[in-house]
């Protein structure tokens, strides 16, 4: 019996393979790793966004990804943590992601409009998932390395294994070649994972991941924190899934470069050089030495990879691959001695302890650091891999993270020189590490990638702003310690995070919103007249006057915020709901009606009213008027007003207490936004909204609302996942 498949992904186009019938792979045998399936369903034919289908197509997936992986590195037998079964959940409860947490791999689904969208549907994404599973189980220690450029590997790996997994179905190869003899131009297998950023840019226009990871690509090598924290659709920027399209592009111009050198060129040589590439990889990542500059050490890797497997066939064509996007390799000097040490040369996995305290010695390493040493054998040449862990605190980089460290990860290869001991390679500079580490952790910060703890009021914790998708990093008691650690591997980050510029629906025109206005000193705050000024439109606003609002850099450095172009239905009073409604076509082109708002939390709502005024003004339009639900002008205070909040001073002391609130809602699942407020609730838990987005920097609103001297800056930016 048959079932259905689809061998790449389900929005590759008309270019790639479409769905088919075919028979099931079979079970795994009892002496290969392998999945433990859950809600099963009876073989046969099924149509996709069924269970049924979508069970089959996941299974299929990861089978796949475990065939081309064993073509060109052998039988996989233990995942990390020596099991032979990980769970493999295709619909893993709603989300628009998938993640490795090395307890299972996790897949999900989420409606967006009329449309959901399984990520386990994908053989890119499930591949991705899978190639993070089976690089952890050759090398682990890479999960918890705070350095970009090792968790950029880390993604970039799993992209490759779904172009492995890809090029490993004859058909797809045959209408690959149909759409680029050389593999040289963009198409469906070196892009991943379209409909999961297709649905990332229906639900997050202008984010980064709304455009597919693409591994043949023009980008040129540079240090990840040079690049900017956020882009636009597909940019280069200074986060992991981003950054790893540099080794990707090195990756499939490599398979490239293998292919152009076949005597044939046919489906058969392009599986050939895919294969030859994959098992270099893979050698080469089991090899790589942990610098920061990973990316070039993997690199390095591949040509003494390629030295022991195939006596050095291929150097120029990796060299090349890498030289195309800037990365330079000198194998060559990766296992030379560079320094003696003193003490004689290790025995087996043992060094002496005058080794060992002339180590610590040259790594600057605080009194009691120990080393982890183990045997390391690398292309016939055996030495000892000794790894030091450097704290680096965390404090300096967001006052949520005082006490915190992260670790960083010093590797040494001493081998022998004359008899004595060395230094194999280089030695890693304290600097270096604390910065690369301190350059990481502020990546994930913008990313919101770390479960920091909310602030707490007087009597209680406020409640838990959980935003879709999980966290990769959390803060965890070692040893009395607080350390950050990572907890998963996610398919790709789906907070908002756009940089340039995002299109925002007004009155037929699209107005554009800096993506992220600069969180400026009080210094540059606005000038008391502004502020008077401000406050006054905005109290005419709230009465639903039309009223001419302040414009400019000066008057309005203070909220950002999008919207989807299509118009949701008003809120009801007491649903805990924020819906936009945009005016008619036959309003004024600079004006805007602006957002309904109900909430039970009377302050949430009185913050919202005062964010969509602001919002406004921000977006060009010259008019707002604000209306208010039945709940939310139940409220004591400030007084209501007919249409709307009055935005008093009473309204700004609301907001003097508020931490980095934020007000979104995004595809009807549950999030919640958590302000300090003056009676201890949960500012805003939102629960449905279809369509709106806004993040608001809270604590400049009140820099600009009250002018305080006091008023904070916000200690991270808030953003939705």
């Amino acid at each position: 019996m048959s079932i259905n498949f689809i061998p790449n992904d389900p929005g590759a186009g008309t270019s790639a393979p479409a769905m088919r019938a075919q028979p099931k792979r079979p079970n795994r045998p009892a002496s290969k790793a392998s999945f433990s399936f859950t809600h099963t369903s009876p073989q046969g034919l099924a149509n996709p966004g069924t269970t049924k289908f979508l069970y089959w197509q996941c299974r299929e997936a990861a089978l796949a990804a475990l065939e081309a992986w064993e073509a060109s590195a052998g039988p996989h037998k233990l995942w990390q943590g020596s099991r032979k079964k990980l769970p493999l959940l295709q619909d893993a409860g709603v989300d628009l992601n998938a993640f490795y947490d090395r307890q299972s791999f996790s897949f999900f689904h989420q409606t967006i409009g009329a449309t959901t969208f399984f990520s386990g549907a994908s053989t890119d994404v499930v591949a991705h998932e899978v190639g993070h599973g089976l690089l952890d189980s050759v090398r682990p220690e890479f999960f918890d390395v705070n350095f970009l450029e090792v968790g950029a590997l880390h993604e970039a790996f799993g992209d490759c294994m779904a172009m492995l997994a890809a090029l490993g179905d004859l058909e797809t190869r045959q209408k690959l070649l149909l759409a680029t003899a050389d593999l040289r131009k963009r198409n469906f297998v070196e892009s991943t994972a379209e409909e999961l950023s297709r649905a990332i840019g229906l639900a997050f226009p202008g984010h980064n991941a709304s455009e597919p990871r693409h591994a043949f690509n023009t980008f040129k090598y540079q240090l990840p924190q040079t690049l900017p924290n956020n882009g636009g659709p597909g940019a280069l920027i200074n986060e992991v899934h981003s950054f790893g399209m540099l080794f990707t592009g090195c990756f499939w111009e490599l398979i490239a470069n293998l292919y152009s050198a076949s005597a044939t060129k046919n489906e058969a040589s392009l599986l050939v050089a895919a294969r030859k590439a994959g098992a270099i990889l893979i050698a080469g990542a089991k090899a790589a030495v942990v610098t920061p500059r990973f990316l070039q050490s993997v690199g390095r890797g591949m040509v003494l990879a390629d030295q022991s497997l195939n006596a050095g066939a291929n150097r120029d064509h990796i060299r090349a691959a890498f030289a195309k996007h800037n990365i330079a390799l000198g194998a060559n000097a990766m296992f030379a001695p560079a320094m003696s040490l003193a003490g004689s040369a290790p025995t087996g996995a043992t060094l002496s302890p005058a080794v060992r305290k002339d180590l610590l010695q040259r790594l600057g390493a605080t009194r009691g650091a120990t080393l982890k040493v183990a045997t390391a054998s690398h292309f016939g040449q055996t030495m000892v891999s000794a790894v030091h862990s450097r704290e680096v605190p965390l404090g300096s980089l967001d006052k949520r993270l005082a006490g915190v460290m992260a670790m960083g990860y010093e590797p040494v290869m001493v081998g022998a020189s004359g008899g004595r001991a060395a230094v194999m390679g280089a030695l890693p500079n304290a600097a270096d590490t604390e910065g690369e580490v301190q350059s990481f952790v502020k990546s994930l910060l913008d990313h919101d990638d770390i479960a920091l703890p909310q602030p707490k009021t007087r009597s209680a914790a406020v409640a838990s702003t959980k935003l879709a998708g999980a966290p990769t990093h959390v803060v965890r008691s070692v040893g009395g310690k607080k350390v950050l650690q990572r907890v998963r591997f996610r398919e790709r980050t789906s907070r908002f995070t756009p940089a340039a510029s995002v299109s925002m629906r007004c009155v037929g025109r699209s107005a554009f919103v800096p993506a992220r206005p600069p969180i400026w000193p009080c210094a540059a705050r606005p000038s008391t007249k502004a502020r008077a000024s401000a406050r006054s439109s905005v109290d005419g606003a709230a009465t639903g006057a039309a009223v001419s609002l302040p414009r400019g850099p000066r008057a309005m450095r203070l909220v950002t915020g999008i919207a989807t172009s299509t118009p949701c239905r008003s809120a009801q009073p007491g649903t805990d709901t924020a819906r936009q409604t945009w005016p008619a076509a036959s309003t004024s082109p600079r004006s805007i009606t602006a957002f309904a708002v109900t909430s039970s939390t009377p302050c949430a709502a009185r913050c919202a009213l005062t964010t969509a005024c602001r919002l406004s003004a921000w977006s060009g339009a010259t008019s707002c008027a604000i209306s208010a639900g039945a709940s939310a002008q139940s409220a004591k205070s400030p007084p209501v007003v007919p249409g709307g909040w009055n935005c008093s001073a009473r309204m700004c002391s609301c907001l003097r207490t508020a931490r980095t609130w934020v007000l979104f809602s995004v595809m009807n699942r549950h999030s919640a936004s958590v302000a300090r407020t003056p009676n201890r609730r949960s500012a805003f838990s939102n629960t449905a909204a279809s369509g709106f987005i806004a993040l608001a920097w809270v604590d400049s609103v009140t820099r600009f609302c009250i002018g305080s001297k006091n008023a904070r800056r916000p200690v991270a930016s808030s953003s939705v996942r």
